[in-house]
Order: C-alpha cells, then structure tokens, then sequence
C-alpha cells in the first residue's frame, strides 16, 4: 500500500505519516516547499521518506524510536506542517479494529492485508496558538502623535503570516545562538520566529512608528535604519532574514540594498528574501551582482498575490581573505 511506505518499518525505527497545509483560498505553498522545510528541520532527527503522496500534500517517513518526542517539540515550529500521525502495524488476529477521520487524517486501528494498523496523532498543530500569532489578530506596539499605542498588524499593512515567517527561518537553517538581521521587520513576525529557535536576532525597519514594537519583541536590538546604509560591521551576521516592502515606489530601494544585505553577512552565511514575483529578476541580478548565488526558489501563494523565497548564498572566504578560516 504505496501511502503506508509499504509498512516496512525497520528495527529500531517508528513509521509516520506528516499532512502539509493544503492551499486553499489562493494562499499556500505547494508540496515541494513544504517537503522541503520538513526535510530541513527533520533531518537531523535521522528521517527517512519511505513513500510520497504529492497529490494529497502528505508524506510517509520513518524515524529512530528515541526521536518522537523531539520530533513533535521540532513539528511545532514548522510553518506548513498541519499533523503528523504515528502508524504501527502488527499481525491481524482477528480483533475488532474501529477507525474515524480527523481532518484529513486517520485515528484508531484499521485491517490492511494481513495485518492491523494502529493510526495515532503525535502532533496537530495548535489552531488557536495559530490564530493568536497572525499578523490581523496580534497586538503591536507603534509610535503615533508622541504616545507609544497598540494597534493591529492589518492596520500597518505588514501582514507576513506567522506560517510564512517560520518557513522562512527554517529555510535559512541557521543554527541556534547564530546572528541574524531582519532589516525589513515590519511588525516582527520573523523576529518572533527567531526568538522561538533561541537565534539572536536584530532588526530594523525604515519606519521610525514601528520602533517601538520592534525593541519590545527583539529585547532592545531594534533600530530605524535604511537598509542601503545598514549600520553594522562587515561580516557581523550569520544571515539576513527578510520580507522588503512590495510597493512599486519602494522595489527601486530594495534591489539597492543588496550590496549592504551582502556585506554584513559572513562569508558561507545567507540571505533569504520574500518578494513579489514582479520583482524576482531585478532582485536576483542585484544578488547575483553583489555576489551572491540564488541555492533555490519556492513559489508562494498570498490571497491573489504571487510571491518568491528566495535562498541565496554567499561564498565562503578563500584562503587569504578576510573571514577564511
């Protein structure tokens, strides 16, 4: 049975099944985005794909016994992963087996062949946490009219969802402890991802309202700043992290900004950009220009707007150059 990996489940090893976000209303990532953000942050865990469902957004994959309960603590910090369902087989002897859909998921003891499949949530995402985190729900702090106030994020149109801004961190696969710069922060949906994964994270926007917010969520390494002339070392980040504003008036501003996004990440850091699809090409011949070399790209569905992630790279030190090991 090609969706239950066959059942073969080595010794030693527990067989899962992961559900991804499906994209509905326009919005989403498709299956190769969210496998791959899965792949990232499971990896370490010793995953194994052991059979693949694109068409219904879900993988089959097995993992040592000793890693679920760090597997479920890694699953919530996925941006697009809805439910993983643990599925332990063993010989059919007759006994009577009951099974319900939950979602999009199977819960409870179903017959296959010769043998009993018992079907068990490890993990679901916590809708309400989920709800709470959105840019349209989340309270911020700006200034207005010499008063710091709290507003909602819709209010400031910066509305990266919280689902985007992890996948976003997750992509970049920086460690934790490591330095990151989000020089566009917005509201600071990436800043509270960072936080999340213990990454030290510094941020910044144009904006001078939204300083307010911004130090309250980064402890304090909040700044007004113009990201063509970031006020930081050369080499000071182990990567950029950022979604620039969309506007057509500010894109001219955006593409300028990636020589100084390029310089204050260390040599073999990243940067991870989330742009308008409008603004893929100029985006990526500036990063190519300030050095940069484009690891891949995932498309990016928001409500009727069509946006990229885009991975890049910066070259590690050669021998003899600043930053070398």
């Amino acid at each position: 049975m090609h969706k239950y990996g066959g059942l073969g489940v080595p010794p030693g090893r527990r067989l899962y099944q992961v559900y991804f976000h499906t994209s509905r209303g326009g919005c989403g990532i498709d299956y190769e985005a969210a496998r791959y953000e899965f792949a990232i942050v499971m990896r370490p865990l010793g995953m194994v794909v052991a059979a693949e469902t694109p068409a219904h957004m879900r993988v089959c994959f097995s993992l040592p016994t000793s890693a679920e309960s760090s597997m479920a603590e890694r699953a919530s910090l996925l941006g697009y992963t809805e439910a993983i369902v643990r599925l332990a087989p063993r010989p059919f002897r007759g006994e009577r087996w009951r099974i319900r859909k939950v979602g999009r998921w199977l819960v409870g003891t179903q017959r296959w062949r010769d043998q009993l499949v018992e079907f068990t949530e490890v993990y679901v995402e916590d809708r309400r946490a989920s709800l709470a985190n959105a840019p349209h729900r989340r309270p911020f702090l700006i200034a207005r009219n010499g008063r710091v106030v709290s507003v909602k994020g819709e209010r400031l149109h910066r509305r990266l969802s919280h689902r985007d801004a992890a996948f976003l961190v997750n992509i970049a696969e920086v460690r934790s402890a490591a330095a990151v710069l989000d020089p566009f922060a917005g509201i600071g949906g990436i800043v509270l991802q960072c936080r999340a994964r213990s990454i030290r994270v510094t941020c910044g926007d144009i904006d001078d309202t939204l300083r307010p917010g911004l130090a309250q969520l980064a402890d304090r390494r909040a700044t007004v700043l113009d990201a063509r002339r970031l006020p930081f070392a050369t080499a000071a980040f182990d990567a950029v992290i950022t979604e620039p504003p969309y506007h057509p008036r500010d894109r001219a501003a955006v593409i300028a900004s990636l020589p100084e996004l390029t310089r204050v990440v260390a040599p073999g850091g990243r940067v991870v950009l989330f742009i308008s699809e409008e603004m893929d090409s100029g985006t990526l011949r500036a990063a190519t220009d300030a050095g940069l070399e484009l690891e891949r790209q995932f498309a990016v569905r928001r409500q009727g707007l069509q946006s990229r992630a885009l991975l890049l790279d910066k070259p590690p030190a050669a021998a003899g150059e600043p930053g070398a090991a």
